[in-house]
């Protein structure tokens, strides 16, 4: 509607716990593919290089916050 797009709340908890790679570099936000969906994310600390290994650790406010993997 106003260049936002729209997420499943249910949707975006469901992928909490889940590994993606960082689709855009996120500094701290930017976007990570989780699965065949890309999401916009943003990164606890720092910021995560594109294409890097993403631990999604909560969804809060229609928004994931994630951190590098370890591998």
């Amino acid at each position: 509607a106003d260049g936002f797009e729209s997420f499943d709340t249910g949707k975006l908890l469901s992928v909490v716990g889940s590994r993606g790679i960082a689709h855009t570099v996120l500094k701290p936000s930017g976007k990570v593919i989780i699965g065949n969906d890309v999401y916009p994310a943003v990164a606890e600390t720092g910021f995560i290089s594109r294409g890097t290994a993403v631990v999604v650790r909560r969804e809060e406010q229609g928004q994931l916050y994630v951190v590098a993997a370890d591998n």
